[in-house]
């Protein structure tokens, strides 16, 4: 992906809509793309500069404008980072539902622009169900804002056709997002399953039975030795569940209970509470190790004599009526193209299936060319399911070849809504399979 990256012309942190507006115009006249830069802890290129042109950080439009406690409503630019919007409102005694393992990082900027989604959206939605209204500057220059409401029937929403856009549909200025009282209860419960399969049509029961965990992490480790003794890894363990219920008191006592009862019928061990609150209170440790020392994300320990080992995460959408069909003919792929599994799950809900792979380099293997074809291969099969390659960090620069084969037809209507909003083709352009129209 670093290869694309090209050296931006100028950086750019305005601190109001009224600037974006004016380096938008500057933009149209000299034919020059706009990059919008929020905490840069995207993992898809979704901020890369694929042409010179002009980053604009929106890192000095960070304020929070209102936040209105009768209605649970914040209202915020979009340069706002994550963890201090939530605190701010853990002081009137509110919840902010989006919380991403990024969240000492990301924006709320970001989290829009690709549709993020956070430990808490099993019971309060991913970013798209938390947004209420938008003000966003279009290539055009024009400002549009939507109302900030919860239903209306004027018409298309057009609040989410910027959810998930990237940035190339325009720049996101402000957001109006639904917040949530702080629940009276939080209860971590979690168990050992014998295998994955058993684990997951527990999870399958608990959903039939209307069992709505706010969070729900099920897990399976099975590191490669050199890696565990190059990052202090554990060995291979059994699939750990793990959930978190939020609510009332009542509610998630209810819940919980008929967690526990499902997962012991289906052969399951409980979990020490010790292990339990360990896990949520690291949830967000790599990330904040990463602000600390960019260098960790380089992935310096990859490094062999021969080069540089790949260690990559996939994050497919399976119907779930698929998914275990689905895993024998991912493990075949994998073994084809000699690259390890290291971690399977199941994030939030039972169709979110994460993959964490490991392809070693040595003398005679191109980890890069051997993770890529892995890779591609698997995001085909996902597709052929009736699947989607990725739920949680968008599209980018990395997945954009595959884009027409996800939304065949769809990619048409796709690319005629931006030319409508961006006849220039400034905003962002190269990312979501949508071309590079800038400069051309």
């Amino acid at each position: 992906m670093n290869a694309l990256a090209q050296r931006p012309l100028a950086v750019v942190r305005p601190g109001s809509t009224a600037e974006i507006v004016r380096l938008v115009a500057l933009a149209q006249q000299q034919r020059v793309p706009l990059v919008p830069y929020g905490g840069g802890s995207g993992l898809m290129g979704g901020a890369l500069s694929v042409r010179p042109g002009i980053v604009v950080d929106m890192k000095r439009m960070d304020r929070v404008l209102e936040v209105d406690a009768q209605a649970l409503t914040v209202r915020v630019q979009s340069g706002v980072r994550l963890r201090p919007l939530g605190e701010k409102l853990a002081e009137q005694d509110l919840l902010l539902g989006h919380d991403p393992w990024s969240i000492s990082i990301a924006t709320v900027g970001g989290a829009i622009g690709t549709n993020g989604l956070g430990y808490l959206g099993g019971r309060y939605g991913a970013m798209s169900a938390q947004v209420l209204g938008l003000e966003v500057v279009l290539g055009t220059g024009e400002v549009l804002r939507t109302p900030p409401l919860r239903k209306r029937s004027t018409g298309p929403d057009l609040t989410r056709l910027f959810i998930g856009a990237e940035g190339t549909l325009g720049i996101v200025t402000e957001a109006t997002l639904q917040v949530f009282p702080q629940p009276q209860q939080r209860t971590l419960i979690g168990f050992t399953f014998p295998d994955f399969p058993s684990g997951f049509q527990a999870l399958l029961e608990m959903q039939r039975r209307g069992v709505q965990p706010t969070s729900m992490d099920l897990a399976a480790d099975t590191w490669p030795v050199d890696l565990q003794d190059r990052r202090d890894l554990p060995a291979s363990q059994p699939p750990l569940l793990k959930l978190v219920f939020d609510g009332l008191t009542h509610e998630v006592e209810a819940q919980s209970t008929e967690a526990r009862r499902i997962a012991h019928a289906s052969g399951a061990r409980d979990l020490a509470s010790a292990e339990l609150e360990e896990y949520w209170t690291t949830r967000h440790a790599i990330a904040d190790r990463w602000a600390q020392n960019p260098e960790l994300r380089e992935g310096k320990w990859l490094e062999t004599p021969y080069g540089k080992s790949q260690f990559d995460f996939l994050h497919m959408a399976i119907p779930a009526a698929r998914l275990l069909d689905f895993r024998p003919r991912v493990f075949t792929c994998l073994q084809s193209h000699t690259v390890s599994l290291c971690e399977e799950g199941v994030w939030i809900w039972p169709e979110c299936y994460a993959l964490v792979l490991y392809c070693r380099q040595t003398r005679d293997n191109d980890a890069a060319q051997s993770m890529r074809l892995a890779t591609d291969e698997i995001y085909q099969i996902v597709q052929d399911i009736g699947g989607s390659i990725e739920y949680v960090h968008g599209v980018g620069v990395r997945l954009g070849h595959l884009m027409q084969r996800e939304l065949g037809n769809s990619l048409a209507v796709l690319r005629s809504l931006k030319t409508s909003v961006d006849p220039d083709g400034i905003m962002n352009p190269g990312k979501l399979g949508l071309g590079m129209k800038a400069g051309d």
